[in-house]
This record gives structure tokens, sequence and C-alpha cells, in this order.
């Protein structure tokens, strides 16, 4: 008999073209495993990202959580975006006008009794930003966690205490793949960084919402390449973290 060769298995990992979320997976993966329990326990009502680049680390993660709500027949995790500041001192005054009426926006939209909000971004610096907002947040009654991709100093006592007394639990992972998505967001985008935007991400075509930045010139093809491999990742995170045995 002619000798049978196996057919090569389709691994989804070596699939992703995009290079800042293909080497991202380690600390995606260490993140949504300290995530986990409060994830099955279906905790978080909505998630906020900020709007550069925490925008594929949110919608990343938001797809990994959808997976898991779909699984156990819960709704849909609604999504916003917040506009972080710049160094500008005025970017930093429209923030501090602005939260309040977004985090009102934000309490609106949510109908749980107990809401809780996930924030998702890449890097935790300061953290200056990160307690504006969660001061907007409690001012409304919403209860929030912080997850980062790395937090520049794991010794901040400061952001310690200050995510303690608003109620909010730290997650973090090493970073150990850079700040790539801030790299990212600086390449491609092309609109200034002083207005804050929220956007409900729409049920249908959610995963789309990657394609609403605006590219400088990139070519529509490394967009499109980019919300597949977004795809990809989650999935290979859900199966992971959430179904392994």
């Amino acid at each position: 008999m002619p000798e049978t060769l196996e057919k090569p298995q389709f691994t989804p990992e070596k699939e992703i073209k995009t290079p800042e979320i293909k080497g991202s997976r380690e600390d995606f993966e260490n993140l949504l495993n300290q995530l986990k329990k409060n994830i099955e326990r279906g905790e978080y009502s909505a998630i906020i990202g900020d709007d550069f680049s925490g925008r594929i680390p949110t919608l990343i993660i938001r797809e990994v959580i959808d997976r898991v709500y779909k699984s156990r027949e819960r709704k849909s995790i609604k999504t916003f975006f917040l506009r972080p500041p710049t160094d500008d001192p005025m970017s930093w005054e429209l923030l501090r006008q602005q939260l309040p009426k977004n985090a009102a926006k934000i309490k609106t939209e949510l109908k749980d009794d107990k809401p809780r909000v996930l924030l998702v971004t890449e890097l935790v610096s300061g953290g200056r930003s990160i307690e504006q907002l969660l001061e907007a947040l409690n001012g409304q009654g919403l209860r929030a966690d912080v997850a980062a991709l790395e937090l520049a100093n794991p010794n901040n006592t400061r952001f310690l205490k200050m995510c303690k007394d608003h109620g909010a639990n730290l997650f973090y992972s090493s970073g150990s793949a850079g700040i790539q998505f801030f790299m990212l967001a600086h390449e491609k985008e092309a609109r200034p960084l002083l207005k804050i935007d929220i956007e409900k991400t729409k049920k249908r075509g959610r995963i789309l919402e990657i394609a609403k930045i605006k590219r400088g010139g990139k070519p529509q093809e490394e967009v499109i390449q980019e919300r597949e491999d977004i795809n990809k990742l989650s999935e290979i995170l859900f199966q992971k973290v959430f179904e392994k045995k």
C-alpha cells in the first residue's frame, strides 16, 4: 500500500500576520488568566478602552469575553472607547471636563443593577488619566477594574493605593513584548490627539470597529489583516485560557 501522508494541521497562531498581535500572545494569556474567574462569573457589564494604543488590546479582550459570555448564554459585553490625553495641558483640561459627561453616558447605557466596568490599556505609566476616569465612574456609582498589558512601575505605591481607594482591582502582565501597540498607533494615526471620543460599539460588525481608525495612507489590506488577526488571537486565547482541561 502507498504510504498515507498526514495533512498538516491548521494552526491559527501561525496564520497571524500582524507582528504586534502575534508577538503579544503571552502577555494577553497572562492577563486573561488573572481575569479568568471574574470573566467566568460574568462580572463585567462593559469594557472601556483607550482609543489609541489600547484599541487593539481592548478589541482582543472584548472578543475573548464575548466568546465566554456566549458559551454561558450571557449578553455581549458593551464596549466604549475614550480618547486619551496628550502632554498638552489643553488636552488634560478637556479630559477633566468631558469625563463626567462620558461616565454619565456609560451609566445610562448599562442596565445592570450592579454594573462593573473593565478598563483596558496597553501601558499604565503615571496613571493620571486612569485615576481621573475612575473618579468619574465612581461619581456615577460605577465600579471598575483596570487591566494593562504592562505596568511601567509595579512599585508605584501611589497608583496602587489610588486603585484600592477607588475599589479597583488591578491586573497587569509583564509587557514582555514592549509597547508595540503604542508604536503601531503612532505610525498609523492621522488625526490630532486633542479630541476625546466616546464610541458605543455596535452589535453588528463589532470587530470592524478597528476600521474607524484613520490610517494616514496605510493600505486597506493591512487593516483587514488586523481584523482577521484579532479574531484569530481571541479564539486562541479563549481555547487556551477558558477551554483548557
